[in-house]
């Protein structure tokens, strides 16, 4: 299911960053900073509110569709919280 509105990934990303020790606040941030609007960026090649990129963060077999879900979504907090997780 992929969301369709900045405003529903924001609520999902508010209720899944404290799973993973990541200030919600700062990850919306970067969200909005990124992707949250819905663009796609690095010329097709970067997806989701955290422009997830082809051949980087985005995992191998994974497309935009699955960016911009909340499995996604929630791979990516997960990969914060791995390396900012507990700061403000």
């Amino acid at each position: 299911m992929a969301f369709t509105s900045s405003a529903d990934w924001e609520r999902l990303i508010r209720s899944l960053a404290p799973k993973y020790r990541v200030d919600p606040d700062a990850a919306v941030a970067v969200a909005r900073g990124e992707g949250l609007g819905g663009g796609v960026g690095d010329a097709g090649t970067s997806f989701g509110p955290f422009q997830l990129h082809v051949g980087g963060a985005l995992p191998a077999g994974r497309d935009q569709a699955w960016a911009e879900s909340p499995a996604g979504i929630e791979y990516a907090l997960q990969r914060i919280g791995g390396v900012s997780g507990g700061l403000t």
